[in-house]
């Protein structure tokens, strides 16, 4: 479940990229300020840096990466999410740094 494609969002038009992590599988993004996680399947928990408060998304909800720092993103079971730009064209001009962790 490696693979990372990226296409058109179809309400917006706008590129996403869609990844899927089994379960217990983690990503790293930095530098994502702007970019919306958005849960397609599954259900992911999310921590930022300097934020205190974990999110968790089930299917179908999204949230924003609020700062430049690191946003850790684990599947709670297996999930299929998609890192949408920002409208100011985010991941097109300046994009983030996603690395997997482990093996998921």
């Amino acid at each position: 479940m490696a693979e990372i494609v990226t296409r058109g969002d179809p309400a917006t038009g706008m590129p996403q990229h869609r990844m899927q992590l089994k379960q217990g599988g983690m990503l790293r993004v930095q530098g994502g300020q702007g970019v919306d996680i958005v849960a397609i399947e599954g259900r992911l928990w999310i921590i930022q840096e300097t934020d205190a408060q974990d999110l968790e998304l089930d299917a179908g909800q999204s949230m924003q990466i609020v700062n430049g720092g690191v946003a850790l993103i684990q599947a709670l079971k297996a999930s299929t999410l998609a890192l949408v730009p920002a409208r100011n064209g985010g991941l097109r001009d300046n994009p983030p740094t996603v690395n997997r962790i482990g093996t998921g």
